[in-house]
C-alpha cells in the first residue's frame, strides 16, 4: 500500500441494488460519548457536485455508552488536490461541531474502538486524518504516495482521546 498513491488505496464498499461493490471513495468516522447522537448534516458545499455518502450508525448495544457515525463518501469526482485536506478536514469538522471526541478518515477495514482507536500496532498504516479538537493532521495527499499518520501521531491521538473520553463521562 505505501507505493500506492492515496487515490488508488481508498476502497469503499457501496450498497447499492442489493448489493456490495467496491468503489473509490473515502470512510470518515466521527465518536460520539453518548448512545443517540443527532446526526450531522454532512458538509456538501465541501464536496464536488454529485457526491454521494451513505451512512451507517454503530452503537454499544449493552451499555449505551457510545455512537460512531460513519459516512462512506462516494465522490462524484475527487477534489481538486489543492483542496483535499481542507475537504476532509470540514468533513471532519461537521462531525466535531455535533459532539464528537474525535473524527478520523482511514482506510477500508481498519474499524478500531477505544482503547484500540489510534493503536499504532492494531491500525497499522491505516489512518491518514484526524481532528481532535484544534488538532487537525492529514498525511496523504491525493496525487502522492500515500502517507498514514506515524506511530507517533497515533499514539499522541490515542492517549488525547483516553482523556477526553473520562472527562466526556465523567
Amino acid at each position: 500500500m505505501r507505493e500506492s498513491r492515496t487515490r488508488d488505496v481508498l476502497d469503499v464498499v457501496w450498497h447499492e441494488n442489493g448489493g456490495g461493490e467496491f468503489r473509490k471513495g473515502v470512510l470518515a468516522y466521527g465518536y460520539f460519548a453518548e448512545h443517540h447522537p443527532a446526526e450531522p448534516p454532512f458538509p456538501a458545499g465541501a464536496w464536488p457536485a454529485g457526491t454521494r455518502i451513505d451512512t451507517t450508525t454503530f452503537t454499544d448495544e449493552d451499555d449505551k455508552t457510545y455512537a460512531v457515525i460513519l459516512w462512506t463518501i462516494l465522490p462524484a469526482e475527487w477534489p481538486h488536490p489543492d483542496r483535499w485536506c481542507e475537504t476532509l478536514r470540514l468533513t471532519l469538522q461537521a462531525f466535531t461541531a455535533a459532539g464528537a471526541i474525535v473524527a478520523w478518515c482511514a482506510v477500508e477495514g481498519s474499524f478500531r474502538l477505544p482503547p484500540k482507536l489510534f493503536d499504532p500496532d492494531e491500525m497499522t498504516d491505516e489512518v491518514y486524518v484526524v481532528l481532535l479538537g484544534d488538532n487537525f493532521v492529514c498525511s496523504a495527499a491525493l496525487d502522492k504516495r500515500y502517507v498514514p499518520l506515524s506511530r507517533d501521531q497515533m499514539v499522541e491521538f490515542r492517549e488525547e482521546t483516553k482523556v477526553r473520553l473520562r472527562k466526556a463521562r465523567g
